[in-house]
């Protein structure tokens, strides 16, 4: 249609209601109360000014097929079958006994969507209900509808029913259930420093180059072995004094080198050290580089050290970076520094 040019309007379909027939519902039990509700649907032309429309639900055991107990009617007069029926009980509205249950909406002639919803007790809690309606509309002489209609199933509804579950008890640790900390990913940095005195092995004489050695590898450990963790690459980077044989001081910063390196890949499984990128190197500073640490480190907030070398590490994520963090190497004595060297993870 579409390939010849022709676009059919929008076409609306109305249907009409043919009879009263509401939509079965589950009901729900809580306790030993049953909660039913629905909606009967009056078709237009159905009711009448002088008529009377007559809704009496009931309970019905579903596997018996007993009618259980009946609940409030639902009453809905005419405007005209109001008038006429009070005198007809003597204008006394005792005398007829739907008068009590009769709705402040009237019955007319067109179409109606009442609402119903009741609670009523049941006998035994655990058997299954639905509930059904009988539908009357009657004028002043005779009944012109009659009609037994299913307002809610069977499949019953139970919230509660867990409440009635039994099951066997233990005695539970809480400490089994404490929530453990999880490793997140954010940035953090540490660093270690170790003493080398005026060669290539550290210091005997320094107890923390032992608790820096064992801080190191438990470091690398918690990387390599953590929850998401993985060790991609690090960078040793050593650089010696310029006093001096250039090719002697470059030699000291390369075994300065090997030594920190040696340290960092006896903790490392072979199956780590695989697949990680290692990228030492050693240099010789400059002077102008010399001035400048110099400087910092004869600041009054800081006193002289004595051959101390920085290994630094920083993890960002599950990776770690190779961002080098320098530290100085340097040999004091009576104010003057003989070699000076740098190593860097």
């Amino acid at each position: 249609m579409l390939d010849a040019g022709i676009v059919l309007e929008d076409v609306s379909i109305v249907g009409t209601l043919q009879d009263i027939k509401p939509a079965p519902k589950a009901p729900t039990i809580i306790g030993n109360k049953l909660l039913l509700y629905g909606t009967f649907p009056i078709p237009a032309q159905f009711g009448k000014p002088n008529a009377r429309l007559i809704i009496q639900p009931y309970v019905v055991d579903c596997e018996t097929n007993d009618t259980v107990t009946y609940t409030r009617p639902l009453i809905y007069d005419g405007p005209e079958f109001g008038l006429t029926q009070e005198r007809r009980m003597n204008f006394c509205p005792a005398n007829d006994p739907l008068y009590a249950f009769v709705a402040p909406k009237p019955l007319t002639e067109d179409r109606m969507s009442l609402e119903w919803t009741d609670t009523v007790p049941i006998p035994d809690p655990t058997r299954n209900y639905h509930g059904t309606a009988a539908i009357l509309l009657e004028d002043y002489t005779h009944v012109y509808y009659d009609k037994q209609v299913l307002v809610n199933t069977c499949e019953t509804k139970r919230p509660l029913k867990f409440l009635e579950f039994s099951f066997n008890h233990q005695s539970l640790n809480p400490d089994d259930y404490r929530e453990r900390p999880k490793r997140e990913k954010r940035n953090t940095a540490g660093n270690i420093s170790l003493s080398f005195g005026g060669k290539a092995m550290l210091d005997p004489d320094d107890p923390a180059n032992a608790e820096q050695l064992d801080k190191l590898k438990s470091d690398l450990l918690e990387i390599v072995n953590g929850e998401g963790t993985t060790l991609k690459e690090f960078h040793i980077t050593g650089i010696s004094s310029p006093e001096g044989s250039y090719a002697s001081n470059l030699a000291l910063a390369r075994q300065r080198v090997n030594f920190a390196h040696s340290q960092v890949t006896s903790v490392l499984p072979a199956r780590v050290l695989s697949r990680v990128y290692q990228n030492p190197q050693a240099k010789v500073a400059t002077w102008e580089a010399v001035a400048d640490l110099l400087e910092k480190i004869l600041s009054p907030k800081r006193p002289p050290l004595y051959g101390r070398s920085s290994i630094g590490f920083q993890k960002s994520g599950c990776t770690i970076l190779a961002d080098p963090s320098f530290a100085l190497l340097y040999d004091y004595h009576q104010g003057y520094f003989s070699k000076i060297a740098y190593c860097a993870l």
